[in-house]
């Protein structure tokens, strides 16, 4: 078998598309029960300051903790980072509808597990980053990063809809 690098530049890019796409899934999936999260306590709770509160939970763990983040994203193999940090937003998310079932969610719960999931979708993030010119190459870079954009977008218009679809 040939080594990595040593590969075509076609298979290294359906490598990347393949990792972009599971990436993109995660990422989506991330993103909607962040922002659906706040629209629920906005409707249950009625009260700016607790939707106010989850959203912040959602943002400000990825800029407190961003450079120790990038520091893991150099230090350790970047696609089992991936693979934790999508099994950890797994995890909080299936800890979510076990509270939304069971109907035992607390506002402070609901921050945590926000929080959590930030910061484990942000370190995926990074991780994804980092590793995206070891996956293509110097030749390849400029196209993966507009593959990369174009799905950044794409969450960016899809979120608010299906997290308006979810709160129907």
């Amino acid at each position: 078998a040939k080594a990595y690098w040593q590969r075509s530049e076609e298979a290294k890019m359906q490598n990347f598309l393949t990792l972009l796409c599971g990436f993109t899934f995660s990422s989506l999936g991330t993103a909607v029960s962040s922002f659906s999260l706040s629209l629920w306590v906005l409707q249950r709770t009625q009260s700016s300051l607790d939707f106010s509160l989850v959203l912040l939970a959602a943002a400000v763990p990825v800029l407190l903790v961003s450079p120790l983040l990038g520091r893991l994203a150099d230090k350790f193999d970047r696609l089992k980072l991936m693979a934790v940090c999508t099994g950890l937003c797994i995890a909080v998310n299936l800890s979510l509808l076990l509270l939304f079932l069971s109907n035992t969610i607390t506002l402070p719960a609901l921050i945590l597990l926000s929080a959590l999931l930030s910061a484990a979708a942000g370190l995926n993030g990074l991780a994804f980053l980092s590793l995206v010119p070891e996956l293509v190459g110097n030749t390849g870079l400029a196209k993966a990063q507009s593959w990369r954009s174009i799905t950044a977008a794409t969450i960016s218009v899809l979120v608010p809809v299906l997290g308006g679809i979810l709160m129907l």
